[in-house]
Parts: C-alpha cells; sequence; structure tokens
C-alpha cells in the first residue's frame, strides 16, 4: 500500500518484469502506446503453481524480478525494510556490471572496487544470502567486518547550534537523538503514549537491531518541545521518513556551517 494525503493507493509487483504499478497506471497503459505492461490480471492472480516454477528457475524472469524476489523473501523472514532496500540496492549495482550466476565474477568486481574491507565484507554477507535463497553456495573471500573510531566528532556547542538552527520539528528530533542516543527509525516511531511529562521520561518500544526496550530519563527543554509539536497523529514527527530527515539535516548542516564561518 502507498499512504496519499488523505488515503492510501493500492500497488502490484508483476512477477514477470518486476514492473510496480497501481490500477489507474495500468488504465492509462492501455491508451498510451509508449508504455508497456504486463496484463495486470497476471499480476495480481498469479498462480501458486506458475509462482514455484519461476522461483526454481524453470520459467522466465528478469534479473531485477529476482532480486525484488529476494526483497520479498527477507521481508516474510522479518528483515527490517532499511535492511531490505540497502541489501537490494546492492544487488542492483553488481547486477549492473556482473552476471549474479557467476560468483567468480562477482569476487574479481569486489577485488576492484576502491572501498573499505569492511564494505566488501558487508556485499559477501549479502550475496551469501541471495545464493542460499536460490540453493546455491560459494567460497566466501576473506574479507573482514571491522568499525571505526569517527575521524571528527563534534562537541556539545556545535551540537547545539545545529539544534537552535534547525525548524520546530528537526530540532526536537535532533535533541531527542542527542539526549537518548537513538537511532533515527528509533526516534521517529515514538508515540505520544510514550511520553511521560509528569516524570520526564521517555519510553522506546520499538528498538531496531535487535536492542534491548529502555525508559529515558530526559530534560525538562526535550519535553517542552515535545508539547509545541502539533498532535494531530499517533507518532510524534507523524509520517516523517528516515530518508527525508536525513536530507533535511545536511540541507540545515550546511546552511547553519556556512552561516558561522
Amino acid at each position: 500500500m502507498r499512504e496519499i494525503k488523505n488515503s492510501e493507493v493500492q500497488r502490484y509487483i508483476c512477477r514477470d518484469c518486476g514492473y510496480r504499478f497501481s490500477d489507474k497506471a495500468y488504465k492509462l497503459s492501455l491508451t498510451n502506446g509508449n508504455r508497456q505492461l504486463c496484463a495486470i490480471e497476471k499480476a495480481k492472480k498469479l498462480d501458486s503453481a506458475t509462482e514455484t516454477k519461476t522461483v526454481a528457475g524453470e520459467g522466465k524472469q528478469t534479473t531485477k524480478g529476482r532480486i525484488i524476489q529476494f526483497a520479498l523473501h527477507l521481508k516474510l523472514q522479518g528483515c527490517s525494510e532499511h535492511t531490505i532496500k540497502r541489501w537490494s540496492q546492492k544487488l542492483m549495482r553488481l547486477a549492473r556490471n556482473n552476471d549474479l550466476d557467476d560468483p567468480e565474477s562477482v569476487k574479481k568486481f569486489l577485488a576492484s572496487l576502491n572501498i573499505a574491507e569492511s564494505s566488501k565484507h558487508a556485499y559477501c554477507v549479502m550475496y551469501t544470502s541471495f545464493l542460499k535463497w536460490q540453493g546455491r553456495t560459494w567460497k566466501q573471500p576473506k574479507y573482514k567486518g571491522s568499525q571505526k573510531i569517527p575521524e571528527f566528532i563534534p562537541t556539545e556547542q556545535e551540537i547545539d547550534q545545529l539544534i537552535a538552527g534547525c525548524g520546530r520539528k528537526t530540532a526536537t528530533i535532533l535533541q531527542t537523538i542527542k539526549e537518548t542516543g537513538m537511532r533515527i527509525g528509533e526516534c521517529l516511531s515514538l508515540k505520544w503514549s510514550c511520553v511521560n511529562p509528569e516524570a520526564r521520561t521517555i519510553t522506546l518500544n520499538t528498538p531496531e537491531k535487535n536492542s534491548l526496550l529502555c525508559i529515558f530519563k530526559v530534560s525538562s527543554k526535550l519535553i517542552g518541545m515535545l508539547q509545541l509539536l502539533p498532535k494531530k497523529h499517533e507518532k510524534i514527527f507523524a509520517k516523517t521518513l528516515s530518508k527525508n530527515a536525513s536530507i533535511n539535516l545536511l540541507k540545515q548542516r550546511r546552511r547553519i556551517a556556512k552561516k558561522n564561518r
């Protein structure tokens, strides 16, 4: 389902070509010769026998279609939307430069990439999962995952300047992350029922990455900032997406840094 301003739109995925579309897009394609789209009934009512045949490799399926099928598999396995999106993007990059059915070409491509060894390790983990989904294996290169200490850590004064220069919603998100250490996804999932103004606490009931549930003691400043936000949605930050919040933060950071030079 795709959420729009006041309603939702049902979306479909064609199992033959991987195209995503709605009923409206299908009807428009019938009158527009430049648009190509498989029959909507075929995408909606694909029988289980045909689906099994395609997944098993007996039917004709494009690389993009297989990647979409793998993404659906990850979703059924309970993987987060962030993981599914990130892995799909990595697979698409591999597919643009290699044959996904040839592990040796994937190895050569990874060896030629000018990226950190930990990033190559992440590619290997993703590709191993993709092959396992197809019932195949490969001899994984010996790249090691590692963590690095950030080269630049802003001072608290710089963080406060950034928060003060942002809009009401963005500033509240940043202040929440500063005081609690939440991930952006965890912060945006907070509901009004998670905030206790009297006790000055925020309860995190939707942790990510298998983290533990937490109750954070916060400042009266943050409670005041939260109470200034409109309460028109169940969630504190309404339908704000982590991607949009990150893009907005980058724009505000550049603007404030340029202003304070």
